[in-house]
């Protein structure tokens, strides 16, 4: 989901036509307060309307720039006729502002459109407040901006829902973009600003405002005054000072149990729950939006609150996972026997004809008035964001979903292709007449209230009461986007909320931010701990999947970057949204406690770090290089650090994965995905690498992960797959979430088949735009043309062929390339559930034969690596398409390869037989055999270990160091076995440690 700012849009469609219309705001309630003098803070105007003086505090400077003041109040409104020479829309500055103690009347020559505002201050801030408009009729697009110039840093806060604001410097924007919304219930938009400098007076100015303005403040029993507030932010700042978190995944209260102990150990203090967990469902689709899963908590709220308080008494709170406020189609209370007719909607009508229970086909009459709504940006009238669907109709107490609308210019629309008895609703016959209603679903999943409308503060009210029954500690408003059925609406909720919640929370939303009703978080008090506003610093631990199980390596190079960046808020978790750690993922996972026991030491070390210390470690990470997308401002780097406590002092030990001059990535971490690292894939023939050591030579430490023999053999037949509960949620996750990695447009996969033999015909790819393709006999020739003078980056939407099959008994890819040395990257793409890359850098030129393992080797390839596209992919599933053509085209270059014999392979589990590791003039020879998936790991002395592929120890094997030293700087290294034993791919790391830094404890 994303964030959706509150930030105003300036309209720029309709042309303005002026009324005698009035719109009364319900008057604010602040506290008596004396009205600002000239020695307090105090605003003035000019003849011409601009600001003459603005005082921020008591006492206080003239801070306008005299020369320079700004333009004051003035309206954006379209001029039609000025459209092709001056753009769409036209200023018109106010320039007449009547000041009479408290209020000011705004207009252009004293007449309409007029505007009516409120002053407010203290000793140290000064606000203003709409109270009235005249003269701007319901839908038009007017917009009324204020603009101020002032010689010193301002700070600011937005009282209410409808007002945007923006500062910079001393430059203050104020804009009411929506005065269109005539909704008595709601204010009209009023700001407040103070000066920034002394963190005292900061503070000051804004408990001043929290308890004069209507900003949102707590439900408290006791008069909410400067000292209730200032207790209110100390419980605050007590209650979250450590976050340290741990999100767990449980589906019975056993585990949840067992899983919280965990989380003791490792000294969490926050247990985070998604709605798998505590709800069950992601988006509410058969029950309330706050719903209690029985599973867990067989007797429901009851049992949440036990949970809740258990946590309490161990100085632990809960943090739930939220999806706003969502009404799913099945909804026990707002759809099923009665749907409730306070559902955000686009208008009313009736039918106009009677509509039988099978027919597809609706005549619906729209009432005066109703239009079809455009989607866009929204905040205007007649236009939604995009993320709603319109399709969906109330007709009675039923719900359709309409395939399209036609004839929406005429009196009577007509409705084809409509899905009847939508979610839990019957489906019925209906009379000529029958009611109906227009609604918009969010992603097409969750219906939402009408902002306008009762069901609304029913609704904020269900969950502010369930907030408050379990004393939740940390609340996610995730979707915070569904309520934008007007721009506002999302910020109206927070605020509602919060207006009703008894005790201080954490908040945020999909978007990494608190809302803004958490006002807690701007004093400064609260700014010297994480409060959910830093950096995060993760452990993320995954058993083999879609992916590798992590390691030590890589849960050390995730907290090493996130630590360095300045990140203090520690979380353990599953390195994918939505979902916690398991049980089963700590009993599966052989290095958990290891996990959990590096994890512990980085929060012991990292308060303890001199700024020099951490100066350092910053520089050791840059921002990532990629040009591919990784969906977020993360860092690559070519070390981790390692943990240790050396007794009297720690000990962070620089480990570097070495690499080769070109071909190999640094390190990274993904977007919710977790860190990928360098590693070389190579079969054991003693063909070197030729690798770097950066620090003093050393014996190498080693990981070795046995991946499978491949042969050449039949593919594996496609067949019908059940989706795990796991899966189902996450697609539910998906929708509207991240949509990368789908399956190719215009991709219908044929009949389930038997194939090793992926080569395409030429007609029989589609979507060849950025590449093309020539048949010449049984090969493709494929070219495309860069006349650019910059590189093109291409990761989505190549060339496309429909094939369906299984990839269960071979993760391989082979096929014969006659490259043209142009250094072009060739991607091979497979789409199932997710996406694989495999890709072929073409720096060679004439016919070569290329193996690729599985897709994963691309995420290692220093000339591609890994994606945000690529983050699922089910190698037991089906396979419905593939890709192909260039990812990577450099600039004024036009690549031209010859692509043959494309087939999957076979993977047949092996061994790897006394392997003897050489690096430099060294060897090391291990006794034994490594099985397929497992690892062989190396860190020194006489002995190596396997584990198998979730790192549980197996067995040690004999180790035989004969002069076993890598040296400093670039020198080959390799993997041998005897002749006519097995010759599995292997994924290699060799590894190398520098001096530590010492960290005194």
């Amino acid at each position: 989901m994303s964030d959706l700012t509150s930030r105003s849009l300036i309209p720029s469609a309709i042309a303005i036509l002026f009324s005698f219309s009035a719109i009364a705001a319900a008057p604010p309630t602040p506290n008596s307060a004396a009205a600002p003098g000239p020695s307090g803070p105090h605003i003035a105007f000019a003849p011409d309307g601009t600001v003459s003086s603005f005082i921020a505090e008591e006492g206080g400077q003239n801070l306008v720039i005299k020369e320079r003041p700004g333009r004051g109040f003035y309206l954006v409104t379209l001029d039609s006729s000025r459209v092709q020479a001056q753009g769409f829309t036209v200023e018109t500055r106010l320039d007449k502002v009547d000041q009479t103690g408290r209020t000011l009347v705004v207009s252009r020559g004293g007449n309409l459109p007029r505007f009516t505002f409120s002053i407010s201050g203290g000793k140290h801030y000064l606000a203003l407040r709409l109270t009235r408009v005249e003269g701007v009729p319901p839908r038009s697009l007017v917009s009324l901006h204020f603009e101020m110039l002032c010689s010193a840093n301002l700070l600011s806060l937005k009282i209410d829902h409808m007002i945007g604001l923006e500062i910079r410097g001393g430059e203050v924007r104020a804009d009411w973009a929506y005065l269109w919304h005539h909704n008595p219930a709601d204010p009209l938009g009023g700001f407040a600003l103070y000066p920034s400098g002394d963190p005292q007076k900061q503070d000051e100015a804004l408990y001043e405002i929290w308890t004069r303005e209507d900003f949102p403040r707590p439900a408290v029993k006791e008069s909410w005054n400067k000292e209730r507030a200032r207790q209110w932010v100390a419980d605050f700042v007590k209650r979250y000072s450590d976050q340290t978190t741990m999100i767990v995944g449980a589906q019975s209260p056993e585990e949840l149990h067992e899983l919280t102990e965990y989380a003791q150990r490792a000294g969490a203090k926050e247990i985070y729950l998604h709605t798998d967990t505590w709800r069950e469902e992601y988006w509410p689709i058969k029950y309330s939006h706050v719903r209690v899963y029985p599973k867990v908590f067989p007797a429901g709220l009851a049992d949440l609150q036990k949970y809740t308080s258990y946590l309490k008494q161990r100085g632990m709170f809960v943090g739930l996972h939220y999806v706003c406020a969502g009404i799913g189609p099945s909804d026990p209370n707002r759809i099923v026997g009665h749907v409730s007719r306070d559902l955000a909607s686009w208008g009313k009508g009736t039918l106009d004809a009677p509509l039988a229970e099978k027919s597809t086909t609706i005549l619906f009459r729209p009432a005066a008035g109703t239009e079809f709504p455009l989607l866009g940006p929204g905040g205007s009238p007649g236009l939604l964001w995009s993320c709603f669907d319109r399709n969906f109709l109330r007709i009675d107490e039923e719900m359709v979903r309409a395939g399209r609308f036609e004839n929406t210019d005429q009196p009577v629309w007509t409705l084809e292709d409509c899905a009847r008895g939508w979610g839990g609703t019957p489906r019925t016959a209906h009379a000529k007449g029958a009611d109906s209603q227009g609604l918009v679903s969010a992603y097409g999943q969750n219906f939402v209230p009408d902002l306008d409308s009762p069901l609304f503060g029913e609704m904020v009210k269900e969950y502010a009461d369930f907030i408050n029954a379990i004393d939740a500690g940390y609340v996610i408003y995730d979707g915070y986007e569904i309520h934008a059925q007007q721009p506002w609406g999302p910020r109206k909720f927070s605020d509602a909320v919060s207006r009703l919640l008894d005790h201080p929370t954490l908040s945020g939303t999909s978007g990494g931010r608190p809302v803004e009703s958490n006002i807690e978080y701007q004093f400064s008090n609260a700014r010297t701990v994480p409060c959910g506003l830093g950096e995060t610093v993760t452990a993320s631990i995954i058993t083999e999947g879609h992916r590798r199980a992590s390691s030590l390596l890589d849960v050390n190079y995730e907290i090493s970057y996130q630590v360095a960046r300045g990140g203090r808020q520690f979380v353990i978790q599953k390195p994918e949204p939505m979902f916690g750690i398991t049980v089963a993922t700590l009993h599966k996972h052989g290095m958990a406690d290891q996990i959990l026991d590096s994890f512990r030491l980085w929060k012991e070390i990292t308060p303890r770090l001199t700024p020099q210390q951490q100066e350092y470690l910053k520089g050791r990470f840059v921002p990532v290089k990629s040009k591919l997308q990784q969906a977020g401002n993360h860092s690559e780097g070519a070390d981790l650090f390692m943990p240790r406590d050396a007794g009297d002092s720690y000990e962070l030990i620089p480990t570097r994965v070495m690499v080769r001059k070109e071909g190999d990535v640094p390190w990274l971490s993904g977007q919710e995905f977790g860190p990928t690292g360098p590693c070389q894939f190579i079969q054991p023939n003693g063909e070197p690498l030729v690798v770097e050591n950066p620090y003093a030579a050393q014996p190498a430490r080693f990981s070795i992960h046995v991946l499978p023999e491949l042969v050449t053999g039949v593919g594996a037949k496609a067949s019908p797959t059940n989706m795990t509960k796991e899966a189902a949620s996450l697609a539910s996750y998906r929708t509207g979430a991240d949509a990368r990695g789908q399956q190719p447009g215009g991709q219908k996969p044929k009949g389930p088949g038997t194939t090793a033999n992926l080569q395409p015909e030429a007609v029989e790819i589609q979507n060849q735009r950025f590449a093309q393709f020539r048949q010449e006999n049984n090969a493709l020739i494929v070219s495309a043309e860069n006349a650019k003078a910059e590189d093109i980056w291409i990761e989505e939407g190549l060339p496309s062929w429909s094939r369906t099959f299984s990839m269960a008994e071979g993760r391989g890819i082979s096929m014969d390339v006659t490259g043209d040395g142009s250094g072009a990257v060739l991607v091979l793409q497979a789409f199932s559930g997710g996406v694989r890359d495999y890709v072929v850098k073409i720096n060679f030129i004439g016919k070569r034969s290329i193996i690729i393992p599985n897709g994963e080797v691309s995420w290692a390839n220093g000339y591609w690596g890994w994606r945000f596209g690529a983050k699922h992919f089910d190698y037991n599933g089906n396979v419905g398409a593939l890709a192909l053509g260039f990812g990577y085209i450099p600039a004024r270059t036009s690549p031209r390869v010859k692509v043959e014999n494309l087939r999957l392979l076979k993977d047949r589990a092996c061994m790897l037989v006394n392997p003897v590791i050489a690096t430099g003039a060294g060897t090391l020879s291990v006794d034994g055999e490594i099985a397929t998936s497992q690892y062989l790991s190396y860190d020194g002395g006489d002995k190596a270990t396997v584990y198998d592929e979730n790192w549980n120890k197996v067995k040690d094997l004999k180790a035989h160091p004969q002069g076993y030293t890598m040296p400093t700087g670039f020198a080959p290294v390799s993997i041998k076995v005897a002749d006519g034993a097995p010759r599995p791919w292997l994924e290699v790391r060799f590894i190398t440690q520098g001096e530590p830094m010492k960290v005194r404890k």
